[in-house]
């Protein structure tokens, strides 16, 4: 599960150190922002005198599920790779990842547990995808030894170097495509995080000898010169993401405290240009503030990794899961049962609907035909034919009230005696005109077409050169009413 699985919950412990030295952070969410509080600190030298109370409290508030607990696997124990793809899409981008990671690494990808973040659109087209890996086995060792050292189990795994760089340009924001260089000074290693601008590039991690050579001010001797030497060398291996801007070293950590570190701008013999030295404000807790930053608020700070992945789901994983099934069951109960009420009502509706339907045509029907009942379900019918009888009943009062037959045969035979057209057939009722004839020019045929659409009737011209000269024609005219 990733972190944003847990937006319910707005308390979570960071566990950050190492060997005997161990600090526990505490953040909660408060509306848009995170506050933090150091929550304890010390040395743990083994389980004959128990967990600290503080610890314990830690250990119940998880399993009641009000708070979540997360640490960080170190960055000697894992890998990150930039993949491209030509393409966008997230599903089918996500299906072709585990192959490129694949010739990408120097192990087994089945041995490994990977998270693919940070996607981004590159220029061109495609997509750029940022993979994070570790070994199953360093995975469940680091488990272990959290467990078996703070009595805690953490609900997630994240990335060491992608929190402290998530952190750092939180509190330090980058200018322009500037060289970031983010130090975290530990008991026995330094941690280093390279990035151009805002984008994560590369981290890795060295062990270190922090005595006084560390802090003494000459630049050609000492830890801090060879630490530089090897930054310096990280930076020309990613020549190509990183370019050649000023670069901008932050220093940050427990060991960072109290130490004569470089800051301002120092021009030495290690990098070829000025290099801005600055430290970060409460050094010694920005890893832990990175890692419960990522987890309460993924959107600001960066989506945590979970690198504990499913091989080892954490108990407090489990049971949210467990819930939100059932809610999701539950809910497509009462979806279901609220659908078959509606299929019930809806049926119970529309058969309401229809016996009104039929009383209605069934009234209807009787007012027709001044029966008393009608047979159901042959109401049209039996109506239908009650119309018909009493439509041949009125043809004779309409004939009354419409242009007498008579009266057309005479205008007829007027016009064509006017336009000197010869009617050889001549056939006229209140329904249909058929005639046919011949006339000097079409015109004079034309005239008694309109003669019946002024009528009432719809007119079918046809006409056809005849003998002598003179044009032959018939005209159909029929009236629909």
């Amino acid at each position: 599960m990733s972190a944003t699985e847990y937006q319910g919950i707005k308390e979570c412990f960071a566990l950050e150190g190492g060997g005997t030295r161990w600090r526990v952070l505490r953040a909660v969410r408060r509306r848009a922002a995170v506050q933090y509080g150091v929550w304890w600190e010390g040395s743990i030298s083994g389980a004959a005198g128990g967990l600290p109370a503080e610890l314990q409290e830690v250990v119940a508030r998880v399993a009641a599920g009000r708070a979540v607990t997360v640490a960080a696997l170190p960055i000697g124990t894992t890998l990150t790779r930039r993949l491209r793809v030509p393409f966008e899409g997230a599903g089918k981008v996500r299906r072709v990842l585990p192959s490129l990671l694949d010739v990408q690494v120097p192990f087994p990808i089945e041995e490994c547990v990977y998270v693919f973040t940070d996607e981004m659109k590159v220029a061109g087209g495609g997509m750029e995808v940022l993979a994070v890996l570790a070994r199953k086995q360093d995975v469940e060792r680091h488990l272990a030894d959290l467990r078996g050292r703070l009595g805690i189990d953490p609900v997630l795994l994240d990335h060491e170097g992608l929190a402290l760089w998530a952190q750092s340009i939180t509190e330090i924001p980058p200018e322009g495509e500037e060289i970031r260089v983010v130090v975290w000074l530990g008991e026995r290693a330094a941690s280093v995080v390279v990035g151009c601008g805002r984008k994560y590039v590369t981290a890795r991690c060295w062990q270190v000898t922090l005595d006084e050579t560390f802090t003494e001010g000459e630049e050609e001797s000492g830890a801090r010169v060879e630490l530089m030497r090897r930054v310096r060398r990280l930076i020309m291996a990613h020549a190509d993401e990183l370019g050649t801007g000023r670069v901008r070293w932050l220093w940050c950590g427990p060991e960072a405290v109290g130490r004569s570190l470089p800051q301002g701008t120092e021009s030495g013999a290690v990098f070829d240009g000025p290099v801005v030295f600055e430290t970060h404000d409460d050094p010694a807790w920005i890893l832990a503030r990175g890692l419960a930053g990522r987890m309460l608020r993924p959107q600001d700070y960066g989506k945590a990794c979970d690198l504990r992945g499913e091989a080892w789901p954490h108990p407090l994983a489990l049971r949210r899961r467990r819930g939100r099934r059932m809610r999701t069951a539950a809910a497509y109960l009462v979806a279901g049962a609220l659908m078959c009420g509606m299929n019930v009502a809806w049926r119970a509706g529309v058969h309401g609907k229809e016996m009104q339907l039929a009383d209605a045509i069934g009234d209807c029907a009787r007012r027709i035909t001044g029966m008393g009942s009608v047979p159901y379900g042959q109401e049209v019918l039996v109506a239908g034919r009650a119309m018909e009888k009493r439509r041949r009943r009125l043809d004779p009062f309409l004939m009354l009230q419409e242009r007498p037959v008579e009266r057309l045969l005479a205008e007829l035979t007027a016009e064509a005696e006017r336009s000197g057209a010869e009617l050889v057939s001549l056939h006229v009722s209140r329904r249909e005109v058929d005639m046919e004839g011949s006339c000097a020019r079409s015109e004079e045929a034309r005239r008694l077409a309109r003669k019946l659409e002024k009528a009432g009737y719809e007119t079918v011209f046809h006409t056809v050169a005849g003998r002598g000269g003179r044009i032959s024609f018939t005209i159909k005219g029929i009236r629909s009413k």
